[in-house]
């Protein structure tokens, strides 16, 4: 399949990240989503102290955390992959500590590289008013 081997892949289907490295200085928007949907974030106490650990993530421009899934604008994509694995890592970690059981997070996450063109402040309004959007 012509230009299908530009994304990474999981049994066979169509991937969800770009191949790596990313480029460096990049912006780079990422969602990732809990483990099979799980609305573990309506725990307002997880939800804060998983946020916190989210935007204190030195690359973190914006983010918006939902019941479900987080969004995030990375200020510098060739950070990506160890900026979100280890708020993966920390943030499984506290929710353990609070009683959530197994696994927290999908496996990857989704991505979009912000090309030059785009404008930031509205990327990051976007994430923004991701809340309004759902309802």
């Amino acid at each position: 399949m012509k230009g299908h081997n530009h994304l990474r892949t999981w049994q066979g289907s169509r991937g969800n990240r770009l191949k790596s490295p990313y480029p460096q200085n990049y912006p780079l928007h990422a969602t990732i989503h809990t483990w099979r949907g799980r609305r573990v974030f309506l725990n307002s106490h997880l939800a804060d102290t998983v946020f916190r650990l989210v935007i204190d993530e030195r690359h973190t421009a914006a983010a918006c955390l939902m019941p479900d899934h987080l969004h995030c604008l990375l200020t510098d994509a060739s950070q990506a992959l160890e900026t979100i694995r280890r708020f993966k890592s920390l943030s499984t970690h506290v929710a353990w500590q609070t009683g959530i059981k197994g696994k927290l997070w999908q496996r990857s996450f989704w991505d979009h590289l912000i090309r030059r063109d785009e404008n930031l402040r509205e990327m990051a309004q976007y994430i923004a008013q991701n809340p309004i959007r759902a309802k």
